[in-house]
Parts: structure tokens; sequence; C-alpha cells
């Protein structure tokens, strides 16, 4: 059978970096499926259809860079349907694992041979010439790079990279930063009004204004907010993500504390651009985040805290 992709790489946000990294190392001797660099390739057709194919047959191997979470984010969910679909026709030989946290817990369905790397124990270097080999074992082979296609990948990253320098020191870098951080607020909206309504009784309210959104309950609240601090540059811009443990001040209230509630959780994210995706939230860690996961791990966090106050 002929395919479209020697390998296509399924993967969190949070692992882009590491997707990116292993695609560079790959790309030169095998044709990669990254979502995020194969946008073109989803134009002009069923994009859901088309992207679903890549991991249900176009691709010789799939690798899955895993860690909780995986299989219930939008994208993934619908890799991760796509390859049970294909693993009960072929069984599990077109399947390559790599956990990328050690604590995290694979798939029931995943056979645990293939289970083969720990990427804290082998490193992304044997990690990608497991991957050359199975290709191989798969009747695929490794082909050379020609010089006109390296030119272009690397001229396609020096222009997206000094398009982002660019950005980071203009106005309409803080303005699209400014329309992300809206989009993180209304997400972290949206998941505070379907807690309300699955649970009216644990009296969870939200408000928010602009970039900034509050979350609270009588137990614990949790807020939003971007800090942006100059009109024409991307210095020292952050959102914080704060989990407090009491009731806070929502925004654009006209109250003040007699004593303040008091700090279980912050994470800071600032702003930076990947390409294929647009502007992202990374974290101290250098891991990548979509707005709707940060408005997930904040919201995650919240109802862990009433939980674990409950028992």
């Amino acid at each position: 059978m002929a395919y479209k992709y020697d390998v296509a790489i399924s993967f969190l946000s949070c692992d882009e970096g590491l997707a990116r990294e292993l695609t560079d190392i790959l790309a030169p001797n095998l044709r990669v499926f990254l979502y995020t660099l194969r946008q073109e390739d989803l134009a002009g057709t069923d994009g859901l259809v088309t992207f679903r194919e890549v991991f249900l047959q176009d691709s010789r191997l799939v690798v899955v860079l895993f860690r909780d979470g995986w299989g219930e984010t939008r994208w993934t969910r619908v890799e991760s349907e796509a390859i049970t679909d294909r693993f009960l026709k072929e069984g599990p030989s077109f399947l390559f694992f790599i956990m990328t946290d050690p604590a995290s817990v694979p798939p029931r369905w995943v056979p645990d041979k293939l289970i083969r790397f720990n990427l804290e124990d082998y490193g992304i270097g044997q990690a990608a010439g497991a991957i050359k080999l199975r290709v191989q074992e798969l009747g695929g082979a490794l082909h050379r790079e020609t010089l006109a296609d390296r030119a272009r990948r690397a001229q396609e990253r020096e222009q997206f990279q000094g398009e982002t320098e660019l950005l980071r020191r203009s106005e309409r870098g803080v303005k699209e930063v400014q329309e992300e951080a809206a989009r993180l607020v209304c997400a972290v909206q949206r998941l505070a009004a379907e807690a309300i309504q699955a649970a009216p009784r644990l009296g969870i309210q939200s408000r928010a204004i602009e970039t900034a959104v509050g979350i609270r309950s009588a137990r614990v609240s949790a807020s939003v907010e971007l800090f942006a601090p100059y009109i024409n540059s991307l210095n020292d811009t952050c959102v914080l993500a704060r989990v407090l443990a009491g009731s806070i001040i929502l925004p654009g209230e006209n109250r003040f504390y007699l004593k303040p509630p008091k700090l279980l959780r912050e994470q800071r994210y600032e702003p930076d651009r990947v390409q294929g995706r647009g502007w992202c939230w990374r974290d101290a860690g250098g891991r990548f985040f979509s707005s709707t996961e940060v408005a997930d791990e904040l919201m995650q966090s919240v109802i862990s805290v009433i939980e674990d106050s409950s028992r």
C-alpha cells in the first residue's frame, strides 16, 4: 500500500515543542505529518475527514506523544478515534507510543510492547532512531532531504520567527495578544456556565471584563487576567491564572477585602507564537497551551478543590 506520509504525530499542545523537535530530526529522511506544519494539506478539503484519514489510513506509522489528557481534547479525540478504529482492523503494528510523562497511564487497549520509550529515560534522539527503524520494518524507506527542501524549511522558519519578533515590538502584536486573552476569558466563562448548569447547588458564579475573568464559590475561587503594561511591546506581558481559597471579588464589583483570600496556586503564562497555530500560552517549563486548554486546566483545578473540601 502506498502511504501519503511515513509518520504522523499525535500530541497534546503542551508537547508541541517536543513534536516539532522530533519532526526536525525525522523530516530529512521521512515524510512527516505534523498538523501545525501541514495545514496546506487540509486546505480545500473537508478538514475533519481529511485529518481523520491521516491517522486512519494515510500514514505508515502513527507516533503518539502520550500524557494524561491525550484523547480528551478536541483534536486528539479525533486522532484517538481514528487510531482505535485502525487498531481494530490492523492490530497494533502501526502504532508507536512515547511516554512524555512517566507518571501518566496509557490507555488499557494499548499493548505493553508498544510502550517502547519513556522519553525521560531514552531521550528524543533515541526515540527518533527507533521510529526510523519501525518505518523500515513496516516497509518504508529512508530518503535524503534535498537541498531545496532543507532551504525551504529554513526559510519558512526564519520568516515566521522574524514576523514574531516584529509583533513583539508593535501595537499590532499587543492587540493580537489581547484578542487571544479575550478568547481565553470566553473559554473560562463557557466552562463555568457548563458547571453552573450541571451543578447549581455548588453556587458557582462567574463574571468577566475584557481580558479578566473571575469564578467563585463559597469554598474556592479562580481568576484569569492578562497583564500587558505596554501599548507597543510584549515585554513583561503575561497571563496569571490563580486558584484561591474562599470567595473573591469578581471583576467589575465595587467591593473590597477585609482579609484577602489565600492563594492556593498561581500559574504564569507568557504569550508566544507557534507556526501554524498563532498565539498560544507558554508556561515556565516551555510547554505550549491553547486558550481552551488553559481554561480547562483552571476549571478542573476549581472542581478538584471543591471535591477535596467535601471529603
